[in-house]
């Protein structure tokens, strides 16, 4: 039995509403998905996924469609949870606000 996960994505090369659109159609697409939210202002995306081992299908699902993921595999598998990228996201963001 698998618990589902959630995952937050950086996602790289994303200027408007159509490639958003692109990503998150990619991403419902791939197997073991069930549920895929691209944020063009945050430049991510939200998936539910049913099992961490299909991470590497995610990354291609991307690239296949045309833009990056900004992390590894590895570094997804390592601990990067949905509340450690909202952190990082939101650090980025206040550095933003400063500058």
């Amino acid at each position: 039995m698998t618990t589902d996960r959630e995952v937050l994505l950086p996602v790289e090369g994303m200027h408007c509403a159509s490639c958003a659109g692109r990503v998150g159609e990619a991403l419902r697409h791939t197997p073991g998905v069930r549920e895929a939210d691209v944020n063009l202002a945050l430049r991510q995306a939200r998936v539910v996924i049913d099992d961490l081992e299909r991470l590497g299908p995610l990354l291609e699902a991307v690239e296949g469609a045309g833009y990056h993921v900004a992390a590894s595999v590895e570094a997804l598998r390592a601990g990067l949870t949905a509340a450690d990228a909202e952190a990082a996201t939101r650090r980025e963001q206040e550095s933003l606000v400063r500058r």
